[in-house]
């Protein structure tokens, strides 16, 4: 069994857990598997047969298992330590929101809380069962980005609109790319989608995300908020290049 894994991260079931028959083969049939403090701690994919732990901490894993050898049911029972990720590692085309420039170059301290809260939004916007959206978290999960950037920036404002318009700026955003120390051809890539998201015509994501979390009336599919997404990779990337910044002073 692996010691430790990463919160947001897939693991098949053979690659986590070896199980062996009475003569130490693998001619063995799991049955059922359990984990403690309790299910939510992981999102199962029987389908895919791999397991995602979703949070932090000391996990108890127990498999009941068929020995088709003697024919009798076997049990087994570890712990295994769920570390927080330092990095993103999720291919792009297997994700919704992920920096637009590789975490390889992207050097920044990112608070850990934030990658946690994106491989959760990518856990649950990658599920076809799911169309709905809970768009409070959303909410959330922009407001910790752009407070996030803000304290790098010295920007922080009373309310979340004033705080995302003095980040949006284009003062603090190139004063942000300058500190970062990122290629040029990086920062003029990312002055042109900075330059597209403020141009928008449509609504912008903090009007969009308020009137939905405000609205009850309002339902909010997943389509919906999936055509948000540059927003939320470009404000994912910010926070990478505004806490390299913030290293760098």
């Amino acid at each position: 069994m692996l010691d430790t894994v990463e919160v947001g991260q897939p693991y098949e079931f053979d690659k986590l857990i070896e199980l062996k028959d009475s003569q130490g083969g693998q001619s063995v049939k799991p049955s059922e598997v359990s984990f403690q403090p309790s299910d939510r701690t992981v999102y199962l994919d029987s389908d895919k047969e791999t397991v995602v732990f979703t949070h932090y901490g000391e996990v108890t894993i127990t498999f009941d298992y068929w020995d088709k050898i003697t024919q009798k049911k076997s049990h087994f029972c570890d712990s295994v330590t769920v570390k927080r990720p330092k990095r993103l590692h999720h291919k792009k085309n297997d994700v919704w929101v992920y920096p637009l420039l590789d975490t390889d170059i992207l050097d920044g301290d990112v608070e850990s809380y934030i990658i946690d809260f994106t491989n959760q939004v990518n856990l649950i916007a990658n599920d076809d069962k799911l169309d709905l959206v809970f768009v409070s978290s959303l909410r959330t999960f922009a407001e910790l980005m752009i407070r996030s950037i803000a304290k790098t920036e010295s920007a922080n404002k009373d309310g979340l609109k004033e705080t995302y318009n003095a980040v949006m700026g284009d003062a603090n955003f190139n004063k942000a790319l300058k500190r970062s120390g990122i290629c040029n051809k990086s920062v003029k890539a990312l002055q042109t989608i900075h330059r597209l998201v403020k141009e928008q015509k449509f609504v912008p994501i903090i009007d969009f995300l308020n009137l939905a979390t405000h609205n009850a009336t309002k339902l909010v599919t997943a389509k919906d908020v999936r055509d948000k997404s540059i927003y939320f990779k470009f404000l994912l990337t910010y926070t990478y290049i505004a806490n390299m910044g913030n290293k760098h002073k």
